[in-house]
């Protein structure tokens, strides 16, 4: 059963990866295009005047990021505690210096 190589994007840098099921592992990457740096001021105020509706998207994004990202970590901290309070306590591993 033959499986072909398959492109993701990577999410911290947005390159395009080539991954290979077979080697498991990254085959090939092609970077992302990145935006001409601004040559002066006037146009980089421009730029930040030209979009407020995206920059308030992406914080509104962020925000709600952060907010899911608190719940899921209490949920993870209360499934563990509640496992470990179900769990009945097992004797302690020894140790090289309980062996003195």
């Amino acid at each position: 059963m033959s499986h072909s190589a398959f492109d993701v994007m990577c999410p911290h840098c947005h390159a395009a990866l080539t991954i290979s099921p077979e080697a498991r592992a990254v085959v090939g990457h092609k970077e992302p295009l990145k935006p001409k740096p601004v040559g002066d001021m006037d146009e980089a105020v421009q730029l930040l005047k030209k979009d407020p509706e995206r920059r308030e998207t992406l914080f509104t994004q962020s925000v709600e990021s952060e907010k899911m990202k608190a719940d899921r970590l209490k949920k993870s901290f209360d499934d563990l505690l509640r496992r470990a309070k179900s769990e009945p306590e097992t004797s302690r591993p020894v140790r090289d210096m309980d062996l003195d």
